[in-house]
């Protein structure tokens, strides 16, 4: 930094220069000094004391005999002063002020001109003390500033955060008569929103109107940003809708302002809005405006708009960054949507764009969430393309995803290839391998890998714990389950309600009451509040002893805390009553499921109709049959199977035929209710060949018959899956072609429309049968000429039963078949 004396002495030399035109001289220079020392002649500061004077500004000269050698030739006769300084001021502002210095040395006098193109280059550069010297200057020459001049000083003073100081020359341009212009507004606005100061924008927007000054689409933009950022949404958008009303156009920036503050304080829809007029403008958001609208969408699962937002970008041939697209990967995998995530990283790749870590990160656990370890593999293997270094998160997640398959040896080979990568695996990577191993179960390795973890120093958490309590229970292994117990208490982790639960219930299945209620009167000792689980659990350790009292007598206690009991609560009490033969008090537990509103299981009033039918109660059994209905609870075919049995038994055959006519319309009965149904006409046409039991049937399902009974006689007919009386007809496997081929003929002959599903059928019992021939000759040939349409199902079908006889091209027309299906 040069010494205050120096700097002084800068701005005497330019005062000789300007004032008296005189060669100054290193004598001259201290004697000025002297005298700026004694009565500060040079003074120039402002009026309002705002200015600093030229003096103190922070540019200064070293030694005047050695800076004069810096200075550049400057000739006045031989060059314009004006393209001087352009040319200086393209590499700074230093080099446009010295030739301004050198210009002076030559005896050159500024003029307007020449201070507003200096003024210009020194605000472009952010040098305000430049600026203060050259202001100072022109008062000492007493040149008048212009509205141009004034504007330049507000903006640079504004641009220092020196409102005040900009303020205070807006108040001089009055006083000398100075009309300021919309960009003298402007600058000052902008000033004001960047402090904040939002009520004194407004009354310069005011005083605008007073001078009839029209605001143009910079001042509203403005005042947008800075309400936007002063979190004054409400009122930025007023100012938009007043752009409107006097027609004045919003830009880019007016848009990309509104667009963003409107994100940041959650209001999508009035943001939608924007960006649609700005489509009808046809302005071009930037790819930042589309990513954050994107995130937006994402977040509030518009998955509608997402897909218009990019159709818009494609349009717009606005290339996608890689912000936009680990929007859509974060928001796909969000929704749940594992084709389009995985679309978007395909086309990320294609397009060059480099991923990065948090994209795997977000992408590979996603992945496995949704059980597609194999892509998530896939994904990772690409992070070696991009020299990106996995987390123990994403190792982790794959583990996860092995351990969930049950493929532990796939598991530990992630595992090993994490250590061999120097990525210390943490707390969860060992609990996920605890885990794996108590599902398969192993609990022996899953000890050496809790061991391996201490070893590692890697401490255990709460979670770890009940992962090795749960599997050591499953195991029924009480010792073991004590010994953790022990070693969690020494490390100081504190138990939580899932741990004690999880041992009341190994306590329970391993026919320790007495150690179920001391763990749960231990949890209420220490004030852990037991949930709907813990108290499920009790009630099952009680109703394993059959002590029907005790475990209503806990469900009511959980009544009455305002624990609501869930499915599993009341499938234990219903399964408890009925093991106790309480059929009355289940069925009352069923009820007061369905008046809670709770989601039951079709098992629970299965079990119901099944002991009532038991009990020769078929009144009983169709009460609960019908209060399923009435309750949303789809009945399946072991719904139907007991009633249509019971209504054999009582031979109450149209009700009988009535449910079984009910099941094949709402769902595929399975093969017990088939061979029911076929036992029963058999056993009342027994004299009679296979086509008069099937006219009958068909006699008594219509109208049914057109839209599910074909698959219900084809499956019926597949001899060689039940042992039922049907064998009379056929006691052979090729008996049973021809009883399936009778069939079939028989549907066709009826001129019955058979569908994609009724071929299905036909050709699957065709593959059982071993008639391959046949069920190709069909599958390829006859279903193609119909234009019958191929399912998922009989193409797997005829794909595993020609890898049998070899038909390679066959299996290549059916995989092609196949894909299509699946594209579609």
């Amino acid at each position: 930094m040069a010494h205050p004396r120096l700097s002084k002495a800068s701005s005497i030399l330019r005062a000789c220069l300007l004032v008296k035109r005189e060669k100054p001289t290193l004598n001259s220079l201290h004697i000025h000094l002297g005298r700026y020392q004694a009565n500060h002649s040079f003074s120039t500061t402002h009026s309002n004391n705002t200015l600093s004077s030229s003096a103190e500004c922070s540019y200064t000269l070293s030694d005047p005999s050695d800076s004069d050698k810096d200075l550049p030739p400057f000739n006045t006769a031989k060059k314009n002063p004006i393209l001087a300084l352009r040319e200086a001021g393209k590499n700074s502002a230093e080099r446009a002020y010295d030739v301004y210095m050198a210009a002076l040395r030559d005896g050159f006098t500024p003029d307007l001109r020449f201070y507003t193109q200096l003024l210009k280059i020194c605000r472009i550069y952010g040098k305000i003390n430049f600026v203060s010297k050259v202001y100072s200057d022109m008062k000492l020459t007493r040149t008048s500033p212009d509205t141009v001049v004034y504007n330049i000083l507000i903006d640079a003073y504004t641009k220092s955060s020196q409102v005040d100081v900009a303020s205070s020359l807006y108040q001089e341009m009055l006083r000398q008569s100075c009309q300021p212009t919309v960009v003298t507004f402007s600058t000052l606005i902008h000033g004001y929103s960047k402090q904040a100061d939002m009520a004194r924008a407004m009354q310069l927007l005011q005083e605008m109107a007073n001078r009839d000054i029209q605001p143009n689409v910079v001042t509203y933009t403005t005042l947008i940003d800075g309400f936007m950022k002063k979190s004054d949404w409400k009122s930025a958008v007023s100012l938009y809708q007043q752009m409107q009303t006097k027609r004045i156009h919003p830009n880019l920036k007016t848009f990309t302002v509104l667009i963003d503050g409107l994100l940041h304080h959650s209001q999508i829809d009035t943001a939608k809005g924007v960006y649609e007029h700005m489509s009808r403008m046809k302005i071009t958001p930037n790819v930042v405006t589309y990513s954050r609208l994107l995130t937006a969408f994402i977040k509030a699962d518009r998955c509608q708009e997402i897909e218009r937002l990019r159709a818009d970008m494609v349009r717009n041939r606005v290339a996608q960054n890689r912000l936009t697209y680990s929007s859509l990967v974060h928001g796909y995998a969000k929704m749940s949507e594992a084709e389009k995530t995985l679309d978007v990283f395909q086309e990320m790749v294609r397009h060059k764009v480099d991923p990065d870590l948090g994209i795997f990160s977000a992408l590979i656990p996603f992945l496995v969430r949704e059980s597609r370890v194999e892509q998530a593999m896939s994904v990772f293997s690409k992070m070696a393309e991009y020299q990106i270094r996995p987390t123990a998160l994403i190792y982790s997640s794959l583990i996860n995803g092995f351990t969930k398959q049950r493929s532990m040896h796939r598991a530990l080979q992630v595992y090993y290839e994490m250590l061999g990568n120097n990525v210390a695996p943490d707390t969860q990577t060992y609990t996920i391998l605890i885990d794996g191993y108590a599902r398969v179960p192993d609990m022996q390795s899953a000890s050496k890998i809790y061991q391996e973890m201490l070893t590692s120093g890697c401490e255990p958490d709460i979670i770890t714990y009940n992962t090795l309590v749960s599997g050591y229970s499953r195991a029924m292994e009480m010792t073991k389950i004590m010994e953790i117990c022990g070693d969690m208490v020494s490390r100081g982790v504190i138990p939580d309600r899932n741990f004690y639960t999880t041992l009341i219930d190994a306590s329970s299945k391993n026919g320790k009451l007495e150690d179920s209620l001391k763990f749960f009167h231990h949890m209420l000792k220490h004030d852990i509040r037991p949930d709907c689980v813990t108290y499920t659990a009790l009630i099952e350790a009680y109703a394993s002893r059959s002590l029907m009292k005790e475990a209503t007598h806990t469900y009511k206690d959980m009544l009455s805390l305002g624990i609501c009991p869930d499915s599993v609560t009341f499938r234990t009490l219903v399964d408890a009553h009925l093991k106790t033969s309480d059929i009355h008090s289940a069925h009352e537990i069923y009820n007061q499921a369905l008046e809670h509103g709770i989601s039951i299981d079709v098992t629970v009033p299965n079990k119901l109709i099944i002991e009532y039918v038991r009990g020769s109660n078929l009144d009983g059994a169709m009460k609960v049959f019908e209060g399923m209905k009435h309750s949303g609870i789809a009945p399946d075919s072991n719904t139907y199977l007991p009633l249509i049995r019971a209504n054999i038994r009582t031979k109450d055959i149209p009700r009988m035929f009535g449910l079984y006519a009910e099941l094949v319309e709402m769902a595929t009965p399975n093969l017990s209710v088939h061979a029911a149904m076929v036992d029963f006409i058999q056993g009342r046409y027994q004299t009679y060949g296979v086509p008069t039991v099937l006219r009958e049937l068909s006699r008594l399902l219509s109208p049914h018959l057109l839209s599910c009974s074909v698959p219900v006689l084809l499956e019926s007919s597949s001899i060689h899956k039940t042992n039922y009386t049907i064998h009379r007809y056929a006691n052979t496997r090729g008996d049973s072609q021809k009883l399936a081929n009778t069939v079939w003929m028989w549907l066709k002959g009826q001129k019955i429309p058979l569908g994609s599903r009724a071929y299905e059928s036909y050709i699957e019992q065709l593959c059982r049968l071993g008639d391959f021939t046949t069920a190709r000759k069909v599958f390829l040939e006859e279903m193609p000429r119909k234009g019958i349409r191929a399912t998922l199902n009989s193409c797997k079908v005829m794909v595993r039963h020609l890898q049998q006889i070899g038909s390679h091209e066959d299996i290549r027309r059916v995989y092609h078949l196949f894909k299509d299906i699946s594209s579609q």
